[in-house]
């Protein structure tokens, strides 16, 4: 245990936050270097009739999950924050060969779902959560973690080093892509 004085906060004696890297002295997000990444904002998860609704709308309803993803995107794109969109789809031919459903329990009920199919409704993006032309739309994933695309590539060519990480599903994408950004180096 450090012996040094800090709150429960984490700020030691003189206001700082102990946890920050050493060039940041309080927590904000540099624009300039700050990214959102909107990750699955599709109908599969979003809408009713998708694949997976059944399994979301209480979530999705009871938390107005459009509704504040939305106001996210909004938000970035009125500070000059880039925002990117990390869609999820799986081909026929993954669908074909049945590996998919032995991945997981999570992995078996979109097999027998057929959830994120490539081409289908599903895997469109939610009617009010459309990129623009300015957005980057990145490869679709196949697993629980967009870092596997060409998200990093993405990240370098834009000098990003914060990385805001919104979407579906929490438990899942969502912080397997928060922890590999953070052990790949993202704030």
């Amino acid at each position: 245990m450090s012996t040094k004085n800090t709150d429960r906060l984490g700020r030691n004696g003189e206001g700082r936050a102990t946890y920050l890297p050493k060039e940041e002295t309080g927590f904000s997000l540099p624009p300039d270097r700050t990214a959102l990444l909107v990750i699955d904002p599709v109908n599969d998860f979003l809408s009713d009739g998708g694949a997976g609704w059944e399994l979301t709308k209480t979530t999705v309803k009871m938390n107005d999950v459009v509704g504040h993803l939305k106001r996210a995107i909004e938000g970035a794109r009125l500070t000059g924050i880039p925002v990117l969109f990390g869609p999820m789809a799986y081909t026929k031919a993954d669908y074909a060969d049945e590996q998919l459903q032995r991945r997981s329990g999570i992995n078996r009920l979109m097999f027998e779902r057929k959830m994120f199919l490539a081409g289908s409704w599903g895997v469109d993006f939610h009617p009010d959560l459309q990129p623009r032309e300015d957005d980057t739309v990145l490869l679709p994933h196949k697993s629980c973690d967009v870092f596997q695309t060409d998200l990093p590539a993405h990240l370098r060519r834009m000098g990003i080093t914060h990385l805001v990480i919104a979407g579906m599903s929490a438990n899942l994408c969502c912080e397997s892509t928060g922890r590999h950004a953070m052990e790949a180096g993202l704030t």
